[in-house]
């Protein structure tokens, strides 16, 4: 968890994990995506991912990776889609994939 003034981040990475279902449905289904204006299909690190908004809640991103593992990228109070994208560029993906032993 990070915080700085009035935003927040919190990044999480889970192995065999039950979130990563819905990621990888909606990755593998964009037009189930497309009906919802607050979610859209984005790429991190050469991995398709969601971006979801809430008005409430923030930006949540959700990357899928390997066979069974998900990044996930809570953003409270970011001004933007370029700034959620931003932080997730902050984390080397490819370094969880290794280390939870992913392919």
């Amino acid at each position: 968890k990070y915080y700085n003034d009035d935003k927040g981040l919190t990044a999480i990475v889970a192995n065999n994990s039950a979130l990563i279902s819905s990621a990888q449905i909606a990755v593998s289904n964009p037009s189930m995506v497309a009906q919802d204006e607050n979610m859209k299909i984005t790429t991190v690190q050469g991995n398709r991912s969601v971006l979801e908004y809430d008005e409430y809640t923030g930006y949540n991103l959700s990357v899928p990776f390997g066979q069974s593992s998900i990044f996930i990228l809570k953003c409270v109070n970011f001004d933007s889609e370029d700034e959620v994208m931003e932080a997730a560029d902050q984390f080397d993906i490819n370094t969880f994939k290794e280390l939870l032993g992913e392919q």
